[in-house]
């Protein structure tokens, strides 16, 4: 099962078997998170995150064009 959140950051996973779960929180540029949840069969969990940037930079990245002979 997987998801995405809205632009408010809110998400909803349906119809998880009942047992343990892990949900991952992941974002670009973040820490990702995981929480663990017991799932009970007719039940809802509410599971909030709070990203937190990550001190990792990207490497730089390099666009070159090249002009053929017959353009």
């Amino acid at each position: 099962h997987g998801t995405v959140s809205d632009e408010t950051g809110h998400y909803v996973l349906r119809h998880l078997p009942a047992g343990e779960h892990t949900v991952i929180a992941t974002f670009v540029g973040m820490q990702p998170q995981e929480r663990s949840v017991s799932v009970q069969a007719g039940h809802s969990h509410e599971l909030n995150f709070a990203l937190t940037e990550t001190a990792r930079q990207l490497d730089e990245v390099q666009v070159r064009a090249l002009k053929s002979a017959n353009q």
